[in-house]
């Protein structure tokens, strides 16, 4: 990813990027959940400008199909880690010789 932000309107770019950091401070959003990803690995500003153009894409997308936007439904990012682990686990079993079937224990009643 570039660092700088590429030529434009600057109040739009100031009002995308306010927005973006409005949006990322929800917790119900779609767009904090991405901006928690990338933050793992980036910096602020840089993550900032990453979510800003994807609410961009998003806006553009609305106005291009004329479709109403339905935001991704949210997972938790312990089940997205959750789910990570248990198919390294898995793949590294099987590497080793192994025949993996793997089926969650029912919930104790």
């Amino acid at each position: 990813m570039g660092s700088n932000i590429r030529k434009g309107n600057d109040h739009l770019t100031t009002i995308l990027v306010e927005a973006a950091g409005g949006s990322v401070r929800s917790k119900t959003c779609h767009l904090a959940d991405v901006f928690h990803r990338l933050r793992a690995r980036m910096g602020y500003k840089k993550v900032i400008v990453a979510v800003a153009r994807k609410l961009v894409v998003i806006i553009y997308r609305i106005l291009a199909t004329r479709i109403a936007y339905q935001e991704p439904l949210p997972r938790s990012i312990h089940e997205k880690v959750k789910a990570r682990v248990i198919q390294k686990r898995e793949k590294d079993l099987e590497r080793q010789g192994y025949q993996v079937l793997l089926t969650p224990i029912p919930a104790p009643v």
